[in-house]
């Protein structure tokens, strides 16, 4: 169903539902470093305080994207911030037993599923069609967005040798959270409801384009895997190799971020002016490759600089287009919760894969630099996945 008005509140909450979401999986990597030496923690385990949210997006996607359709109310994410509340306490209760900070974050990405379905869908439905690339370019914006919001909070406080207020701002925030779906109340339950209308083609008595959603799905495992495995990552080996104190790896870690969401907002301008979105996603995914593979064979800092220029251009390009892709193949206002679960199901696939990768590469004997090969070749297969998709859709095939 497609809006006649854009209702301005409703793209703000989702935009901001997003971004939250974001950062309470992104205030972990900043403090990585610190708790590692804290706590001793195994590397596998720590990888895994990120890939749980991702096994719970992944296990519960498709189940949460149909509750949402069917219930269209915000009482889902009053019991998602319960559930994220109860999450950020668990963590500061007993931080020294992995396991049970394993289990927090858990509770954490359980409610995260949920809110990264919901945000994308009510900001694609409180929008009219002349909005959507603005939409677009907001739901990309809403992971660097919460992983610049974490660094930034986070650098003073684990700068001075701590991390628990990290956590008590997390946990106010997800009040906040909660307080804003209930001052929202029926409006917020009412667009949640008519998002993928039962006109549309994500009615439950109409068949889905499964396949061609379940290449955006795939794509986004490949190209997430390498993403989430280079952001989880980067200020341990700033620290770790680089000798950087934890606090200013902090600060080094913004700085590919905050190039990314300058192209993710460019991205958005581009596609105002009516260029194709296949097209230009497959042209970021090819040049986010050719960095990878190029760049660990670079020693020249100006050559550098500009291959991280390079990927930040492809990786803001990325997951602009492929949170558009779902309306490219349903059509304009026809996105609903059950076609933005399957794309979000291959998108958890990749976050599960990505952070567990630089552990294992370095537990095989590999080093640090293999990274580069390991993500250049995921990149790469992203890009033929979608260049299938593409041509899938020239076809007119479903």
């Amino acid at each position: 169903m497609t809006r006649e008005s854009s209702w301005w509140p409703g793209i703000a909450f989702g935009a901001v539902l997003g971004i939250f979401a974001a950062f309470q999986q992104f205030k972990l990597p900043p403090a990585l470093p610190l708790l590692l030496d804290l706590y001793g923690y195994d590397r596998l385990l720590a990888g895994g305080f990120m890939s749980v949210y991702a096994l719970l997006g992944l296990v519960f996607s498709v189940r949460i994207g149909g509750w949402l359709d069917r219930y269209g109310s915000g009482r889902m994410l009053l019991i998602a911030s319960a559930i994220m509340f109860c999450g950020n306490l668990g963590a500061l209760a007993m931080p020294e037993s992995g396991a049970l900070v394993l289990v927090s974050r858990g509770f954490e990405g359980f409610a995260f599923a949920i809110f990264a379905i919901a945000g994308p869908v009510i900001a694609n439905a409180s929008a009219e069609p002349r909005h959507l690339p603005l939409v677009f370019a907001l739901t990309a914006a809403w992971i660097p967005v919460g992983q610049i919001s974490a660094a930034l909070i986070g650098q003073p406080i684990i700068g001075a040798g701590a991390w628990r207020p990290l956590w008590w701002i997390a946990a106010a925030a997800t009040l906040g959270m909660a307080i804003w779906v209930a001052a929202l109340g029926r409006r917020l339950g009412r667009t949640l409801a008519g998002a993928g209308s039962k006109r549309g083609p994500t009615s439950r008595t109409e068949v889905l384009p499964v396949l061609n959603l379940a290449l955006i799905g795939v794509t986004f495992t490949l190209w997430a895997a390498q993403y989430f495995a280079f952001v989880t990552w980067l200020p341990t080996y700033l620290v770790e190799v680089l000798g950087f104190a934890p606090g200013d790896a902090v600060l080094g870690y913004l700085l590919p971020v905050a190039l990314l969401l300058v192209f993710v907002l460019a991205c958005g301008g581009l596609m105002r002016l009516g260029i194709p979105i296949p097209a230009m996603l497959l042209g970021s995914l090819f040049l986010q490759a050719a960095v990878w593979w190029w760049l660990p064979s670079t020693e020249s800092a100006l050559w550098a600089g500009i291959g991280l220029v390079a990927w930040a251009a492809g990786a803001g390009t990325t997951p602009t287009c492929l949170f558009a892709m779902p309306s490219v193949v349903l059509g304009t206002g026809r996105a609903g919760p059950r076609a933005f679960a399957i794309v979000m199901t291959g998108r958890n696939l990749g976050v599960l894969v990505g952070p567990l990768l630089i552990p294992a590469v370095l537990a095989l004997g590999g080093h640090w630099s293999f990274a580069g090969s390991v993500f250049g070749a995921l990149t790469l297969g992203a890009g033929f996945v979608a260049a299938l998709l593409s041509w899938r859709l020239r076809q007119g095939r479903i």
